[in-house]
């Protein structure tokens, strides 16, 4: 009887340290950067620009701010602000901004907390936030983090010597980092069909030890990706078939990756293309050929959620250095 027992727990946990503070924000109102609303509407985008706010929001963030009036907020003493504007004769971008603490009353038991409007802009576990202070419509720029917990799942399965074997896969690894987008095909002769297996997986971050890697099923076909270009160099050069599976994703968690196929797939010709963007062929593809996989001589066992257990027996190991530039002459 085999035992499996596979633990997968992601849980992100977000910590910070800052750099020393530029300038503490005491003087409020004492250096605006804009005289009301309306002009510090007008003067956003040069603000968005020095306030160091990634270029692609910032279209966004105008669309917002001139759509709606923002959400009411207090910056409170010791809030920190990662820039802030400053007018005057000079305006400029004030980095790494703490609010300090301005008393009302002699003790300092009392103090202030400053008025403001404020725009968010949520990409993953991050939200970007623009804030514009009432008393000085100083544009402002801050990042929360929102802390999510992935449910930790422990999966213990008795595997009684009697029932089927798992299923037999293929595996090939490569880089692939964050952000950039993978192709994956296979060339046939025999089949213009997949066969039914479990083993169809990506998994994204195998980097990531000891946090676990994401497995998933692979994506459906894609429709839209153009092989021409590749078919034309693999006949040339004596590759045979047709593609039968094309699929395309973007890395979204870590730098390295994995492929997995049914072991009977390993006899085609595999083929795997990295490129920082979705329609264009900056590097050469890999082809994995059925002589370049290598049998393993500790077989993985993975037990993959909802569906059969399957066991990787070969694997093929592409280094960045084999994605060579998509030259002409390579093509």
């Amino acid at each position: 009887m085999i035992r499996i027992i596979i633990s997968i727990v992601a849980i992100m946990i977000f910590g910070s340290s800052m750099a020393h503070a530029e300038t503490p924000w005491v003087n409020w109102g004492s250096a605006p950067y804009a005289q009301n609303q309306t002009e510090a509407e007008r003067l956003l985008p040069q603000a968005l620009a020095n306030l160091g706010i990634p270029v692609e929001f910032h279209s966004e963030f105008i669309s917002l701010v001139s759509a709606t009036s923002g959400e009411e907020i207090f910056l409170d003493p010791g809030d920190r602000l990662i820039a802030m504007m400053s007018g005057g004769a000079n305006p400029h971008a004030m980095m790494d901004v703490p609010v300090a603490a301005i008393p009302v009353n002699k003790s300092g038991s009392v103090v202030q907390a400053a008025r403001a409007r404020k725009w968010e802009i949520r990409r993953d576990e991050i939200v970007h936030v623009l804030i514009l202070p009432e008393i000085c419509f100083n544009w402002s720029y801050m990042l929360r983090v929102v802390e999510i917990e992935r449910v930790p799942f422990k999966v213990e399965v008795e595997v009684p010597a009697e029932l089927p074997p798992p299923e037999e896969c293929a595996m090939i690894v490569f880089p692939a980092p964050v952000g950039w987008h993978v192709r994956q095909f296979l060339l046939a002769e025999d089949t213009d069909r997949l066969p039914i297996s479990d083993c169809y997986a990506t998994i994204d971050g195998l980097d990531l030890a000891p946090a676990p890697a994401h497995i998933s099923h692979q994506p459906s076909p894609c429709d839209t990706c153009d092989l021409t270009r590749y078919l034309r160099w693999a006949r040339k050069h004596g590759v045979r078939g047709q593609p039968i599976n094309r699929i395309r994703y973007e890395s979204k968690y870590g730098n390295l990756h994995a492929m997995l196929i049914p072991v009977s797939q390993a006899d085609n010709y595999n083929v795997i293309c990295i490129d920082k963007d979705a329609d264009r062929h900056v590097l050469a593809p890999v082809t994995v050929e059925p002589s370049d996989w290598k049998l393993l001589d500790v077989p993985a066992l993975l037990k993959l959620s909802g569906r059969r257990d399957i066991v990787i027996v070969k694997r093929f190991d592409i280094a960045a250095t084999d994605f060579g530039p998509a030259t002409s002459r390579r093509w």
